[in-house]
């Protein structure tokens, strides 16, 4: 049985049902049991994304690449927590209270005019590679009205996410911070 890695939390941070904590000192990594030999599909990584986007409302998710693995739950707090642990604290203490949002305008005659509001609220935004989407990082409490603000402009909406535009390029580690 491997251990499939969602994401880096504080070790109080609830979870839910099918995955649990393996936790160093005030961190842990969020879990789950994979059989041997079983490989993940689309399925899974939709899975891997609501739980994170459920977990984000009771406080900051480092999300961590779908797909990372670990052999045993003895690897996690030496491998990921603890060479990482001033990186995901900071992180973690960043992040606390602020969720990510992403904004599409499909029709380009609404523009930025359109995403003003939204801005207004964020602390940071940056565009996403390759798309028309702009990410924002917003708190969690004016994710409804950053809704509210872009509902009449032919806007798709997605929210609240775990803040992966938000992180250090993926490049710093190979769990994705």
């Amino acid at each position: 049985m491997r251990l499939r890695l969602h994401g880096v939390v504080r070790a109080e941070h609830p979870v839910p049902t099918g995955v649990r904590l393996v936790t160093w000192e005030d961190l842990a990594v969020v879990v789950s049991e994979v059989p041997d030999g079983r490989s993940l599909g689309v399925d899974d990584a939709m899975a891997h994304l609501q739980m994170l986007c459920g977990m984000v409302t009771n406080g900051p998710v480092v999300p961590l690449r779908f797909g990372t693995f670990a052999d045993d739950e003895a690897a996690i707090p030496v491998e990921v927590l603890k060479p990482s642990a001033t990186t995901l604290r900071g992180h973690l203490d960043r992040l606390d209270g602020l969720v990510e949002v992403h904004v599409y305008l499909r029709s380009p005659q609404w523009g930025e005019d359109a995403l003003a509001p939204v801005a207004a609220l964020a602390r940071e935004s940056v565009s996403l590679p390759g798309t028309a989407r702009r990410a924002f990082l917003l708190p969690l409490a004016d994710v409804e009205t950053a809704r509210a603000a872009v509902a009449g402009h032919a806007a798709e909406f997605v929210a609240p996410l775990p803040a992966y535009s938000f992180l250090a390029p993926a490049a710093a580690s190979r769990w994705g911070w």
